[in-house]
Order: C-alpha cells, then sequence, then structure tokens
C-alpha cells in the first residue's frame, strides 16, 4: 500500500526502494504430446519428480515459487543490482 501510493504521487523517487524482480516460466517440453504416450500414474510421477528439483533448487537460491499450472512451474526473485534499471544509464 505504500508502494503503490508513492508510485502515484511520486512515481520518479521510488527506484531507490525497489530491487528489480524476475518472474520466469518454465513448461515441460512436449508435456502434451509425451503426456499422450504415458500412462497418468507415470506423467505425474515424472511432473512430481521434475518439479520436486525445481523446489530444492528455488530454496538454494533463496527464490519464491509463486505457482505450478499444468506443466508450467512459476518462479520469482530478485536480481542482485546496486541500481534499478530504470536510473541507470
Amino acid at each position: 500500500e505504500k508502494i503503490v501510493h508513492k508510485m502515484i504521487h511520486s512515481p520518479l523517487t521510488i527506484q531507490s526502494d525497489l530491487q528489480t524482480a524476475v518472474i520466469l516460466q518454465l513448461d515441460i517440453c512436449s508435456f502434451t504430446k509425451m503426456s499422450q504416450t504415458m500412462g497418468a500414474i507415470d506423467v505425474a510421477r515424472m511432473v512430481h519428480k521434475v518439479f520436486s528439483q525445481f523446489d530444492d533448487r528455488v530454496q538454494q537460491l533463496q527464490l519464491f515459487k509463486m505457482d505450478t499450472v499444468g506443466d508450467a512451474y512459476i518462479v520469482t526473485g530478485w536480481l542482485p543490482c546496486e541500481q534499478d534499471w530504470v536510473t541507470a544509464e
């Protein structure tokens, strides 16, 4: 709420308060085609195995898992930068 208020009333002064966020969406390649040739349990096991490995790595890197939707895995994090990209020359 505080950030939204700042963005509305003084958008050019908030960049020093923020870091640059990154959102990444990953999809399993050829998932639809692959899932048509596998049993439902095998598909569920495969997705669970892949997403569990992603979960472990997300925790190690101190990222935030936003959601999983079907075969999509969505994660976010902060870029380690001194200066927000808006203020960069």
